[in-house]
């Protein structure tokens, strides 16, 4: 693989500091559809992100916990995947360019796998990056091409499916769900109307539907579009899918709160009042795992799926 060796000094890994294991799950995926998350399971070891201006990437056993790598400071990186045993994720280099870099999961050979990255929601798809709905880059190749040439949909509407890209996009003024190939053509629109937190799952697409200002309740609809349903809320954030439950922030019967409801909208449940934070919500096993918006990035909490047990189940502090 021809690759550009990073000129920076490795950074040293840490002595291992004894701490609480978290397990969250990240969006679905297998090793042929990855999204770059805060948190990643891999062969019975957990690599997470926590902290901020610069946040580090930690690995976790369940018994000890180990710093692989802390990010550029003028870089607040939030993300990683991994793929065959290499983590890759964004920071910068030279203090000012942004590059794909990549590290073994023991925290060795870190490597500038591509440099002058665009920025955006990193993915790995089908042997490809891609960057947002716009850049793809082969696996083993060290530059990103643009397949497409609108930068229109964030890392919160896109989902990679069947060989297709589905978007939120404003074209000619008009907002609208769209879907197109991986290389940018046979573009269609099955959605009219302004949307976000999009998640796919199996034949459902599960959305914000913003149908008249600060009015953004959870919908669903099939994938070709047809079949549109509203499920709940006034105003809905961080939708997470996990079987015949969807949980996400949300104002409902006056309240903001964390909510749970059936997929197809036939109850819901209020587990937590609290502010949306308008990031992630992970579920694993019967615990939901959360930040709180004044924590994002010190604390994780978790509870059980009913709501009960809510506590804090790691923190920065305890990993410096």
């Amino acid at each position: 693989m021809k690759k550009f060796k990073i000129l920076l000094p490795i950074l040293a890994i840490a002595t291992a500091v004894a701490t609480t294991i978290f397990i969250l799950k990240p969006t679905k995926s297998d090793n042929t559809n990855i999204n770059a998350s805060q948190i990643i399971k891999h062969k019975n070891e957990y690599y997470y992100v926590l902290g901020e201006k610069p946040a580090s990437i930690y690995k976790t056993d369940g018994t000890s916990t180990t710093k692989l790598h802390t990010f550029n400071e003028n870089f607040s990186g939030s993300s990683i995947l991994i793929i065959d045993d290499w983590i890759y994720f964004s920071d910068k280099y030279e203090n000012t360019s942004l590059g794909l870099f990549r590290m073994k999961t023991n925290g060795k050979k870190l490597e500038l796998v591509c440099k002058n990255k665009p920025s955006g929601s990193l993915r790995f798809y089908n042997g490809y990056f891609y960057i947002g709905n716009e850049y793809k880059m082969k696996k083993n190749d060290t530059e990103f091409t643009q397949f497409y040439d609108k930068e229109s949909a964030t890392g919160y509407t896109i989902n990679y499916v069947d060989n297709k890209i589905f978007f939120f996009e404003i074209e000619n003024g008009i907002n609208g769900i769209f879907k197109m190939s991986t290389d940018g053509e046979n573009k269609e629109k099955i959605f009219d109307g302004r949307a976000d937190y999009m998640t796919i799952d199996n034949e459902w697409i599960y959305f914000q539907n913003q149908e008249e200002f600060q009015k953004h309740g959870l919908y669903k609809m099939k994938k070709d579009g047809s079949e549109v349903q509203k499920l709940l809320g006034d105003k809905v954030w961080t939708i997470t899918v996990d079987n015949e439950w969807i949980y996400c922030d949300s104002h409902t019967d006056g309240i903001d709160g964390l909510y749970k409801v059936k997929t197809d909208g036939s109850e819901y449940h209020l587990l937590k009042e609290r502010e949306a934070l308008y990031d992630y919500i992970y579920i694993i096993d019967d615990w939901i795992y959360y930040a709180e918006q004044d924590e994002s990035d010190e604390i994780i909490r978790r509870m059980k799926l009913d709501g009960s047990e809510d506590q804090i189940f790691t923190e920065i502090e305890k990993l410096q």
